[in-house]
């Protein structure tokens, strides 16, 4: 009997003070690291270029790609001093089977990025350990390929080492110098405040820091704010659907915005294979495949517009976009 992760599956309270019900089952891949986020001491609740290509990698090439040289173990005193930027952190974590020995890497790095990249393994898969597996029908041999990494990555921790305990610990690391862990901590008192210009000033700030990651988990906080409509540029987005479509956009836009590879081995691109049974070679292509499936192909012309905007205001540090004066 196979299994699917039940974090794709738990309730999520405090999501539905961003998100309509409707968006729970699509933003349920992210909701249980968002929620970890900007909820850190809470108890684990649970989640373009050439657009049209949709290239799906078959079982051999998938598993050749994931099982090569990318994926051998990582030895963290070797790699620790390449993570001189958060782009080696994502690429160690892409191309890992065993995110603790990544954990271990940043740890011993020491850059302004290490707390918040550590801090996400661990609620990953902290995530993962207390949510634990439900049984499904494996659909294909990819998807259970997929299902096995995604547990493997957070095996080698111990049950101590992913408690929320351990979790605290992290914010006050001394071995982590300030950085982008505290920019998110920035933006989330920001939002709790409800002060726009204060938001804007930090969301500034965080499109300055080009990283995938940390644009990801506040780029959701902010556009999880639009309930029912929101203009962004000159497209409307009205409806759950079209929401839904121009949040999964932003995820997949924050990797061409900044440069990350979110190719094979991608969290995401795992995730959707193991749970969904689509198995893409990108994250773009992964969740264009999921709008079309889960709110209709007439969405993803909302999904397209969308990704071009935000990674034309990510490159371009453009703020304006992403607070318009009239929403709902």
């Amino acid at each position: 009997m196979a299994y699917r992760s039940r974090t794709l599956f738990a309730g999520i309270p405090e999501m539905k003070k961003y998100l309509k019900s409707a968006f729970l089952g699509v933003i349920v891949i992210t909701a249980v690291i968002f929620l970890l986020h900007f909820s850190q001491d809470a108890e684990i609740q649970a989640v373009v270029n050439n657009p049209e290509a949709s290239t799906k990698l078959d079982e051999k090439a998938l598993e050749a790609a994931l099982t090569a040289q990318a994926l051998q173990p990582l030895a963290a005193k070797e790699h620790a001093a390449s993570l001189s930027r958060s782009q080696d952190a994502a690429d160690m974590l892409r191309g890992s089977r065993d995110y603790r020995v990544v954990h271990e890497a940043l740890t011993q790095a020491g850059t302004t990025e290490a707390r918040f990249y550590a801090k996400d393994i661990l609620r990953r898969c902290l995530a993962m350990r207390k949510l634990g597996f439900q049984p499904i029908a494996v659909v294909s041999a990819q998807q259970e390929f997929a299902r096995e990494l995604l547990q493997a990555r957070c095996s080698s921790f111990s049950d101590e080492e992913l408690s929320l305990d351990a979790l605290r610990q992290v914010d006050s690391d001394p071995r982590y110098p300030r950085g982008l862990f505290e920019l998110s901590q920035e933006w989330t008192e920001a939002a709790d405040a409800g002060n726009e210009t204060r938001q804007k000033d930090v969301f500034s700030r965080i499109l300055q820091a080009d990283d995938a990651l940390l644009l990801q988990h506040v780029g959701l906080s902010l556009l999880g704010q639009y309930r029912d409509a929101v203009s962004l540029g000159d497209v409307e987005f009205i409806g759950n659907a079209a929401l839904n479509s121009m949040r999964w956009a932003w995820i997949a836009a924050v990797c061409e915005g900044t440069g990350t590879d979110c190719g094979v081995g991608d969290a995401y691109l795992v995730e959707i294979c193991a749970n969904m049974d689509i198995c893409e070679s990108s994250r773009i292509r992964a969740l264009r495949a999921l709008v079309a499936r889960d709110e209709g192909e007439k969405q993803l012309a909302k999904f397209d517009a969308a990704h071009a905007m935000f990674v034309k205001a990510i490159q371009s540090r453009d703020v304006r976009l992403f607070f318009p004066q009239h929403t709902q």
